[in-house]
């Protein structure tokens, strides 16, 4: 391509991201700003997590760690892509962590002010997860707050151990500044996390999750997981966020999401037990790809959901968006990967970048899935670990 040529592409490229980022940030301010009581603390806190701080994290990634991804000349290039990388990603899920606790905190402070439970208070698992019979729950939060920040640090380190093992650069290299210590914190808890989470007890783990949200409530009020596979149930993120055409739509997208995978959760499971005979299984790389995508869907699908839920943008457009996140950069990634070394590398870490913030918010969203559709919170954090399951199965093999 001539100099001009590229020069005007990088231009449009960067021109594009920067007026996405400013819209994403505008309905943010627009949401906050129209906050109301008696849930205008809510408000406020869900355009943070699913708008504000994503745009943060775009702008800093795109335009400031990893600029060459759209293009442009970077200032860093004394430091190996993956170590910026690896930068981006340690840092932006220690900012999320941040925000999703003190968002909690600031929750169960609100709502639970002076409520001290005893153990005898506390309900069976049975009333806490089957049946529903609870409404909003302080210990939830907490559980969701820790399970989310575990979760975040696990999508950190399985990113950095996959670009290790795929681009030819050196590791990560020590950091400076403030570099140094959010890298040790999360890498230190990464280190933990993963040795304690090994491939097949995140697989059992994650099927196991997956498998139990079969009877466990599909909403506060009424259904189970069982149902939206029988289809005597509508998606949730579909039933109560979205209207006529794009409901359809979406419910039987999310059903045929959640029976792929009750699947996988099978094969997880039975490659497992057949131990050395079900390596191959364990080590698909279709089984790698699908249980990722899944993952990216159930995250980007609660993102999204909240995001409608909250009128933050008229349902269709929204739905047009939850597309346009979990559709088109699985098809740019799987076109780009036949490109050269060079274009490959720019292509992935772009569309990592854009996941990865709006996969955070999920994230950072578990405990409210947590206390009002349970079964929809199993099958997230299921498929989370599933992915990581797999993910690992194939590490092994590198």
């Amino acid at each position: 391509m001539p100099v001009a040529g590229a020069a005007m592409e990088m231009t449009w490229r960067r021109l594009f991201a920067a007026s996405m980022i400013l819209i994403l940030a505008g309905i943010g301010i627009l949401t906050a700003w129209r906050a109301a009581h008696p849930f205008g603390l809510e408000r406020v806190l869900f355009a943070l997590v699913v708008t504000l701080a994503p745009a943060a994290a775009y702008a800093f990634g795109y335009f400031r760690a990893l600029p060459e991804v759209l293009g442009a000349e970077s200032a860093a290039q004394r430091s190996s892509r993956l170590q910026r990388w690896s930068d981006f990603a340690r840092l932006t899920s220690a900012v999320a962590i941040v925000i999703t606790w003190t968002c909690w905190a600031a929750i169960i402070v609100k709502h639970f002010r002076g409520i001290v439970l005893s153990l005898k208070q506390m309900p069976s698992v049975v009333d806490l997860f089957v049946l529903g019979t609870l409404t909003t729950r302080p210990d939830l939060c907490v559980i969701g707050a820790l399970l989310a920040a575990a979760l975040m640090i696990m999508c950190v380190v399985a990113s950095e151990e996959y670009l290790a093992r795929t681009m030819e650069q050196m590791g990560p290299r020590p950091a400076t500044g403030w570099r140094t210590a959010v890298r040790r914190t999360v890498g230190e808890c990464g280190t933990w996390l993963g040795a304690r989470l090994r491939a097949k007890r995140a697989l059992v783990l994650g099927s196991g999750l997956v498998l139990f949200s079969l009877f466990a409530r599909m909403d506060l009020f009424e259904g189970y997981g069982l149902q939206v596979v029988s289809g005597r149930q509508s998606w949730p993120m579909a039933e109560y966020t979205l209207v006529d055409p794009a409901l359809a739509i979406l419910s039987q997208v999310g059903r045929w999401m959640y029976v792929a995978t009750l699947g996988i959760a099978l094969l997880g499971l039975a490659a497992v037990a057949m131990r050395r005979l079900g390596d191959g299984l364990r080590r698909s790389y279709a089984l790698v790809f699908l249980s990722t995508a899944i993952a990216l869907f159930a995250t980007c699908d609660l993102t999204l959901g909240v995001a409608r839920l909250d009128s933050m943008v008229p349902s269709v457009l929204n739905f047009v968006v939850l597309g346009m996140i979990w559709v088109l950069p699985i098809g740019i990634w799987v076109w780009r990967a036949q490109a050269d070394s060079g274009h490959w590398d720019r292509t992935r870490i772009a569309v990592m970048i854009l996941y990865m913030p709006v996969v955070f918010a999920g994230l950072a969203l578990v405990p409210l899935a947590l206390i009002l559709v349970p079964a929809y919170a199993f099958f997230l954090l299921g498929s989370v670990f599933l992915a990581w399951g797999f993910t690992q199965s194939r590490r092994e093999v590198a």
